[in-house]
């Protein structure tokens, strides 16, 4: 029965899990198709195994797919089974997910098969009962870490530590809008983990220990580098060499519950090397082709500090969580090595990957299935904080100012004009859009272009560099004679001039006109307008933005980007303006570069 003292923290999940529904009825994806419904991207190729084996029987040759990829569209191509020479097929992503959503799925097929929808793995049903079973799995999630929490905290602290996780971290968008993902439901693992970690160690058995090594199965299944998950119960309770030859001790007085464990972990990772091995006659498969980790050189500082999709940039509250280890540590040094250790490990290998931004996403995604360990520190400065109105007064406007942003980020995701690219910000465009509020298809540019030259009245004379005329072509528009760009056409210009003399306070400019007349949609075969910087004649510095996507059709528009010569292209010898067009075709008036010279 829960104790009277605890309510506050009670109401705080009550909340919370009543503003993770809300939400999720602002933006319902269960009822979207195409690429915006629940079961898309990288969803759907988690979730493929399901169709592909209860309802289809086709597990190695996906011969359903390429029918259902054109009924519902999850995705613009197919990435998510990829042929070997024996003409079966191979899921690029592990089983684990699969186990999570299971359940749900066969309540999908059931309310299918019992109604008008198609019973095909892609219909309402399927994809109401992934997400609504996505959200089970959260407040699941939540309160386990409730319950763990209480054990080490006090109620208030609780308290505001579960609220915050909900509305100032990316957790809030990871559950209510792309609760799907693997994330939410790691995270809610991890909870379970943590809870069975400290009741076995309470009270050990071995059904806990059978538990443990499900969860650290089920963890590895999902992703595989989450197997460091299993530093959790092996640390846990260590902080010294005395308490070091207890765990040891502990480990020969019930080596039987630690075996269950490592068995159990054995057999549900095993489950891909059979599915591996009948499939593809091997036992281990690399089913990410030319994505791989470079540990040699992590991406750390990118990965916690970049505009693009750093981790304390998009969820600086977090900042918390990591202060919290100092009163963790004085406080509760049993688990302080444990969560250390754990999390620093996880950092490392988690910004090691090559794609450290993890493609489409809100800020630093691949971080969220470890607020579970992490939400230990941070309850931890919640406790100390708490304790005097001197400590949480002066910090409570710069948690409004982190609440605002999260939901203002989390909001722009996914309205219609949302700010917020899956592929990553600038710190320029950041700038412009949350602390500016600038607002318009010219922001677009500062995705890509990091760069704005101070106004004109800050430079003493404008010396052009060179100058590329309209080619004589057979295509003429407004009456002017125009560069030709796109399929078929001459998809790429090119003009190379001296490095001027200039001192480092010096920019360079670029600058054309542009029309179009179809709408490039994909965005990689967008044309560019770049810069390169040339030292022996090999590139030393270069950088691009996309065009189409910062005009309407059928309208001249002229662009112009600018890049400071600062110490790292100062000393270049040649510098180069170039336009690249794979593709529909581009219209581009007179390309100058120019030298801006500051007073």
């Amino acid at each position: 029965m829960q104790k009277a003292s605890n309510s506050i923290s009670l109401i705080a999940w009550l909340v919370g899990a009543l503003v993770l529904i809300v939400a999720a009825f602002l933006y319902p994806k269960w009822t979207f198709t195409g690429s915006e419904a629940v079961l898309s991207w990288d969803v759907f190729g988690y979730y493929l195994y399901l169709p592909a084996l209860f309802i289809y029987n086709d597990l190695g040759g996906v011969g359903f797919l390429d029918a259902l990829m054109t009924q519902y569209e999850p995705a613009p191509f197919n990435y998510h089974a990829f042929p070997l020479g024996s003409g079966n097929y191979i899921m690029k992503y592990s089983m684990g997910q699969s186990i999570f959503y299971l359940p749900f799925f066969f309540i999908g097929h059931l309310w299918a098969t019992f109604s008008s929808y198609p019973a095909d793995g892609l219909s309402f049903p399927y994809q109401a009962s992934i997400f609504w079973g996505a959200m089970c799995y959260a407040l699941a999630g939540l309160w386990l870490m409730r319950k763990i929490l209480l054990r080490y905290f006090s109620d208030v602290a609780v308290a505001v530590t579960l609220l915050l996780l909900i509305i100032a971290t990316n957790y809030l968008n990871y559950v209510s809008f792309d609760g799907a993902m693997t994330h939410n439901h790691l995270f809610t693992m991890y909870a379970g983990l943590l809870y069975l970690v400290i009741l076995w160690h309470n009270k050990p058995s071995l059904l806990k220990g059978i538990g443990i090594g499900f969860l650290c199965g089920v963890a590895a299944l999902t992703r595989p580098t989450e197997i460091i998950c299993v530093l959790l119960p092996l640390l846990w309770g260590v902080y010294n060499k005395e308490t070091l030859r207890h765990k040891w001790q502990l480990i020969l007085q019930y080596q039987w519950h630690f075996i269950a464990a490592m068995v159990v972990t054995g057999i549900v990772g095993s489950l891909q090397l059979i599915y591996w091995k009948y499939y593809s006659g091997h036992w281990l498969v690399y089913s990410y082709e030319d994505q791989g980790f470079s540990f040699l050189k992590p991406h750390l500082i990118d990965g916690l500090f970049s505009f693009k999709k750093g981790w304390l940039i998009y969820t600086p509250v977090m900042i918390f969580a990591i202060l919290g280890l100092i009163p963790l540590y004085r406080r509760h040094q049993p688990i302080f090595l444990a969560v250390l250790i754990f999390s620093a490990v996880n950092i490392y290998i988690t910004f090691s990957w090559d794609i450290w931004w993890y493609g489409g996403s809100f800020g630093a995604r691949s971080m969220v299935q470890s607020y579970a360990v992490w939400l230990l520190p941070f309850a931890a400065f919640m406790h100390w904080l708490v304790q005097s109105k001197l400590r949480w007064l002066p910090l409570v406007p710069l948690v409004g100012v982190f609440i605002w942003l999260n939901l203002l980020q989390t909001y722009h995701c996914h309205s219609p004009q949302g700010l917020m690219h899956p592929e990553g910000l600038t710190k320029l465009y950041w700038y412009k859009a949350f602390v500016l509020q600038e607002r318009g298809q010219h922001l677009r540019k500062f995705l890509d272009w990091p760069f704005e030259a101070p106004s004109d009245d800050h430079f003493l004379e404008n010396i052009e560099l060179l100058r590329i005329d309209p080619l004589d072509t057979t295509e003429v528009l407004s009456g002017k004679r125009v560069i030709l760009s796109g399929r078929d056409h001459q998809d790429s210009v090119e003009a190379v001039a001296a490095m001027p003399v200039h001192t480092k306070k010096d920019w360079v400019r670029a600058t054309t006109k542009l029309y179009y007349t179809q709408m490039e949609m994909e965005e990689g075969k967008m044309a560019r307008l770049g810069m390169r910087f040339y030292k022996g004649g090999k590139v030393k510095y270069q950088t691009s933005t996309r065009l189409q996507w910062l005009f309407k059709a059928s309208i001249w528009y002229e662009i112009e980007i600018e890049i400071p010569l600062t110490y790292k292209r100062a000393d270049a010898d040649s510098i180069a303006v170039y336009l690249e067009n794979p593709g529909n075709a581009l219209y581009a008036d007179t390309i100058k570069l120019e030298l801006l010279v500051r007073k």
